[in-house]
């Protein structure tokens, strides 16, 4: 099963920001909660965290990309 991982919702007056670094790369194994970016909103950053254990399969999204909550960011391929 493939989980997308979406851009969380971060408050009413924040809804868009901006990749700032891939953590983990295509290929790589995640485990559901592990950072695998971080955005920038607001002059902070945001850590975006896996929803799924399992292999990270497309970074939907690239560095110094506005996403807004809710647009997906990428797909983790659920392990076993």
């Amino acid at each position: 099963m493939t989980h997308t991982v979406l851009m969380p919702d971060i408050g009413e007056t924040i809804d868009e920001g901006t990749v700032e670094e891939w953590l983990i790369e295509i290929g790589e194994e995640v485990e559901k909660g592990e950072p695998i970016l971080t955005v920038e909103v607001d002059k902070a950053t945001l850590e975006v965290a896996a929803t799924a254990d399992g292999v990270l399969a497309r970074q939907l999204v690239e560095v110094e990309q506005t996403v807004r909550s809710g647009d997906p960011l990428a797909e983790i391929d659920e392990a076993g």
